[in-house]
């Protein structure tokens, strides 16, 4: 999945066939998340919500990156609301740390590597690296 902001930016690069796929794209990926993301956030246990929130921070992050790219507003303000629901407003900075800080981190190398994606016929070999992955 870290690799979707390159393929977006590559999609969207192609005209408005390409930035509607790339949209497309966008919308399954967020379909897959989203109900982890839900599911997590109704875990009770706060040392198990924020494991599992941070396991999900990657694919948010991904899918950030790719609204970013495409101009995807409405998926990204989808995205705001399921985290900040109302009853998660008043919510402790720390109960989201774990997902905020994963999805940051990938949101910025993915970008910044899909910016360097440039096309269709490179994006393979530019396979964006996580910041915290080892060489």
């Amino acid at each position: 999945m870290d690799s979707l902001p390159g393929l977006c930016l590559a999609l969207s690069k192609a005209g408005d066939a390409g930035t509607l796929a790339a949209r497309i794209l966008l919308g399954l990926c967020w379909s897959r998340t989203r109900p982890a993301i839900e599911r997590g956030l109704q875990l009770t246990s706060p040392s198990r919500r924020e494991e599992t929130l941070s396991e999900l921070g990657c694919p948010l992050g991904a899918v950030l990156g790719g609204t970013i790219l495409v101009g995807a507003t409405d998926l990204r303000d989808e995205a705001a609301e399921v985290l900040c629901r109302d009853g998660e407003r008043s919510a402790p900075p720390s109960r989201f740390s774990g997902i905020f800080t994963k999805s940051v981190v990938t949101n910025s190398a993915s970008v910044q590597a899909g910016s360097a994606a440039g096309d269709l016929d490179s994006l393979g070999s530019r396979r964006a690296k996580h910041p915290l992955q080892a060489e």
